[in-house]
Formats: C-alpha cells, sequence, structure tokens
C-alpha cells in the first residue's frame, strides 16, 4: 500500500486550522501528515502543537519566506511515495484520503493524479480521463484541482522560491514531466473561497509592488514556456506577451521590459521596442491601479 503525505502549508490560519486537520483522520492504513508553519504571528503553530491528530509532524521556517518555500519544506520532510498538497483553511472531504488511496494504488504508473475540488463538483464527468502538456498550456484546461503526485518528482522540480506566490509556474513543468496526468472526477477536497484573504484576492494589481510582481512572473513564464506556448497556439502567446509588456511599462521596468522583447519568437519587434521606449509608465501604472 503506497505511503501518502499530505502536506499543508500554514500562515496564520488559526481559526481554519481544526477544520482542516481534524479532516486529515483517515482509515486509510498508511499516511502522515507534515504541517509546515510559515512563521505565523497569530498562535496557529502553538494551536497545531496542542492539537492531538494522528500521524502529524510540524515543521516551523525560522521567518516568514511564503508558500512556495513553505511546500518545499514540506516536501522535504515528507517521506510517503505521494503528496497530497492541502491548504491550511481548506479540508479533506470525508473518505477524501480513502478516494485518494484507492486510485494511487490501483494505477501503479501514473506520477500525477488531479482530483476534483469542492468548487468543479458540478461537471459532469464520470469516469476518470486524461490531460496532456499542451491541455494545460493552452488553457484547454484549467481551474484548480487535488495534486497527488510522485514525492520523487517534486524533488525533481521544487517550487520556485523566489515567488511567494505563482505556483503555476512550477505546475507547468511538473505537468509536462508528469504527462499524461489521470484527472479523477470525485472530490476530495473542500476549497474556501470567501476569504478577505484569499491569495487570488491579494493579488489584485493596486499598487507598484503588485504590478512588479506580476509582470516578473509573466516574464519567467514565457522564459519557462513561451517557446512551446507559440508553437502550440501563436494568438494565445501574444495575447500574454501584451500582457506582460504593459505591466513592465507600468511598474516602470522598461529595461528588463526590453530584454523581454529581444527574447521573444515574435517578428515585428520594433514596433514592441518603440512603444516601450515612448510610453509614460506613470500614466500606465494608474490606468492599471485604478481598474
Amino acid at each position: 500500500m503506497k505511503k501518502i503525505s499530505i502536506v499543508i502549508p500554514v500562515y496564520n490560519r488559526k481559526a481554519d486550522l481544526p477544520r482542516c486537520l481534524v479532516s486529515t483522520q483517515s482509515t486509510y492504513d498508511n499516511y502522515e501528515v507534515i504541517a509546515v508553519d510559515d512563521a505565523s504571528t497569530d498562535g496557529s503553530y502553538e494551536l497545531m502543537q496542542s492539537m492531538d491528530i494522528p500521524h502529524l509532524k510540524i515543521f516551523r521556517n525560522a521567518q516568514n519566506r511564503g508558500v512556495n518555500y513553505t511546500r518545499n519544506r514540506g516536501i522535504e520532510q515528507a517521506t510517503g511515495d505521494y503528496i497530497l498538497f492541502l491548504d491550511s483553511d481548506d479540508k479533506l472531504m470525508e473518505n477524501g484520503l480513502n478516494t485518494v488511496g484507492k486510485y494511487v494504488n490501483a494505477n501503479e504508473g501514473v506520477k500525477h493524479f488531479l482530483f476534483y475540488i469542492s468548487s468543479n463538483q458540478n461537471k459532469t464527468r464520470a469516469n476518470t480521463y486524461t490531460t496532456s502538456y499542451k491541455d494545460w498550456l493552452t488553457e484547454k484546461v484549467f481551474g484548480d484541482f487535488t495534486h497527488v503526485i510522485q514525492r520523487e518528482v517534486l524533488m525533481q522540480f521544487p517550487f520556485f522560491e523566489q515567488f511567494r506566490a505563482y505556483e503555476n509556474l512550477n505546475w507547468q513543468r511538473i505537468i509536462k514531466f508528469t504527462a499524461p496526468q489521470m484527472v479523477v472526477p470525485q472530490v476530495v477536497t473542500w476549497v474556501d473561497l470567501e476569504r478577505a484573504d484569499n491569495l487570488t484576492k491579494t493579488l489584485r494589481l493596486k499598487s507598484t509592488e503588485a504590478i512588479l510582481g506580476k509582470f516578473n512572473y509573466l516574464k519567467f513564464y514565457l522564459e519557462l514556456y513561451g517557446g512551446d506556448l507559440y508553437a502550440f497556439d501563436p494568438q494565445l502567446y501574444k495575447q500574454k506577451f501584451h500582457h506582460a509588456l504593459m505591466l513592465g511599462i507600468g511598474a516602470y521596468q522598461k529595461e528588463e521590459t526590453q530584454k523581454m522583447i529581444a527574447a521573444s519568437p515574435l517578428k515585428g519587434k520594433t514596433k514592441y521596442r518603440l512603444l516601450t521606449s515612448l510610453a509614460p509608465s506613470i500614466l500606465l501604472n494608474k490606468a492599471i491601479t485604478s481598474k
């Protein structure tokens, strides 16, 4: 029976942790729970230490480093054959881990499983199906899933710690390596999308810092996957490139934007160079942050 490690990054989630941690308790015979606290300041770490949760191992970062760094520490501490990622404000459904174990143990050659979460429970698939790197890169497949991946794959492809968010930068290269993935249309995780501090909400472009973060993300995304995306879907590549261009100008990063243009496979780069040189960053910055 395959061992499954549930990896939970934690940061200031004291109110949600009991729900999350209690949900990991399972009759599945071979699992562990790895909770890594990212230097919480609200007592989350102390609360975890006081809880009696089977198979729970608790670790703590010396300082706050973000979810990508924290996930990597959890991967390093895990001893399972497969890793299931669970956010600390979410919870496993009743028998969720048993469902995961059923498919993991019955499909020896699959490196990467994707299970439905509560927000996509209305999708009408009845049977398992597969996805490809091309499907994900061209956004024919998108959205959130519960990822269950062989630990050795995650050790080979750790999350990019220079980014405090944007973990999909790593998902794409994992998906490329593990394709085809098996998608199991059964809901194993309930996801809280309504929190005021939900990470997606905090990444809204309301400051120059946020614009710069999004530009750095898109620039790196195009460095990693731009060649493949351009080959698969040139129009989608152009959309992402244009978005990155505007963000670069609006973030006062004209020199880096020019480097991005130079590296692009697009033709007719002169117009992009001129636009970057002439467009006023301050006006574009205001236009972006005022949306």
